[in-house]
């Protein structure tokens, strides 16, 4: 009962924080709306914030499911293997940053070129530009998982998810001041929100590390232990972010206001993402971990089931209401300003879609934090691969009929063969260990 009430109260702590701090983030396309509308400038501004997202998703997955397992187990050998082991990650830290810092800016433009086949050399040169502002964002916001990464270890779950909010709202507060400016004026408020959400993170978790008294005989170990998992996850991540770009770049083909009408789609279902799905995917991680290390398969096993059940429950149910009144909507929240009627009809279809995907994201979700517990790491990158080549090939089929709601479509049918093949790995993995 008192692991039950725990998980109760860390569940609501982070449904709190996290729904606040996504209400911050859709106040913010609301206001993107209103200023901007579905506009070729946005377009572009989208597609490289996306992009550096990617690159920032695709290295920063990695390490939050190699580091939690791990320093849980370090944390109970005691206080040195624990910041020996931390001293390990953050010079890894360190090392990708400064490599993303050189690299980023020299392959930017040929990178955007490669993969925004619908944008004009006009374009891509005003992206280049967008990109190389959001370099420093995607230092600024990889240390800081750092951070988060440790806090959530240590279930400061309220803070790692309010602290995200601290981007949308400088956003805000930059659209507010300096809207005048143009599209570039959100680019300045992500800078400021990450450098925000890296202090308070650092400030936070200093109290759970120091790089003294370290035990150097190990450094050798930990360095080709973390290197060895994480690679394998950074191949993982590496195709999950293919898929986003995959669909960033069929996007660019559909014309103006396509890849702003993707981003657009997507807000309201990320909203339920969010609070359903990764407030339990960060909770179920943490829980997994620790029942693994203690060898409480049983338990595992029924937490997981248990997990499924209710949130498949939630999801459908709520999916399809939000599904059948998606073009209402959209009309109450975004039609205002810039966003205009033709916006709403490029809009509303593509967000019925990914409305309708909740449910598979979340069996997706869930089975690969218990995936992550059991460290089933070359199982988790192959299903990514097949996903990747799944997505791509329905969007090369389906935009061609449907447009950017071919896009939403080809992510439907990946997140579904997704959800299947991760569910189907756990319960063999669990039948093995229970055997």
């Amino acid at each position: 009962m008192k692991i039950n009430k725990q998980f109760l109260t860390h569940f609501i702590l982070l449904a709190i924080a996290t729904f606040l701090g996504k209400c911050v983030g859709f106040f913010k396309e609301m206001l993107i709306a209103y200023y901007f509308g579905t506009s070729k400038d946005l377009d572009i501004l989208i597609f490289s914030f996306t992009l550096a997202g990617t690159f920032l998703a695709i290295l920063s997955g990695g390490m939050e499911s190699t580091i939690l397992p791990t320093y849980l187990r370090k944390k109970k050998q005691g206080v040195r293997e624990k910041n020996t082991y931390l001293f390990i990650v953050f010079t890894v830290f360190i090392t990708l940053s400064y490599l993303l810092y050189i690299w980023i800016p020299v392959l930017g433009k040929d990178i955007i070129g490669y993969i925004a086949r619908g944008f004009s050399s006009q374009d891509i040169v005003l992206a280049k530009k967008y990109l190389d502002i959001y370099v420093v964002y995607i230092i600024l916001a990889f240390l800081s998982v750092f951070f988060l990464t440790l806090l959530k270890a240590e279930k400061k779950f309220f803070f790692t998810g309010i602290v995200p909010s601290l981007i949308p709202a400088s956003i805000m507060v930059s659209l507010y001041y300096q809207h005048k400016m143009g599209v570039i004026a959100i680019a300045y408020g992500v800078l400021l929100g990450a450098t925000l959400q890296l202090a308070v993170s650092w400030i936070k978790s200093s109290r759970y590390f120091y790089f003294k008294n370290l035990r150097a005989s190990q450094f050798k170990k930990n360095y080709k232990n973390f290197l060895k998992n994480y690679s394998i996850l950074l191949g993982s991540g590496l195709f999950i972010g293919l898929i986003e770009l995959t669909d960033q770049s069929f996007s660019t083909l559909v014309g103006e206001g396509g890849v702003s009408s993707l981003s657009y789609a997507q807000k309201l279902p990320a909203l339920l993402d969010g609070v359903v799905v990764m407030i339990l995917g960060t909770i179920l991680f943490s829980a997994f971990s620790e029942n693994i290390s203690l060898s409480k398969h049983k338990e595992n096993k029924l937490l997981y089931i248990k997990s499924l059940k209710i949130v498949l429950i939630t999801t459908i149910a709520t999916a399809s209401l939000l599904a059948y009144f998606s073009k209402e909507l959209v009309n109450i929240v975004f039609v205002r300003g810039e966003f205009n009627q033709s916006s709403l009809m490029l809009v509303f279809p593509v967000q019925v879609a990914f409305f309708l995907k909740l449910p598979f994201i979340s069996i997706a979700v869930i089975s690969a934090r218990m995936m992550n517990s059991f460290e089933l790491n070359k199982e988790m990158l192959f299903i990514n691969i097949s996903s990747f080549i799944l997505n791509g090939l329905l969007d090369y089929f389906l935009v061609k009929e449907y447009g950017v709601l071919g896009i939403a479509y080809a992510t439907l049918f990946t997140y579904i063969s997704a959800a299947s093949l991760n569910y189907l790995v756990v319960m063999k993995r669990f039948k093995r260990v229970l055997a």
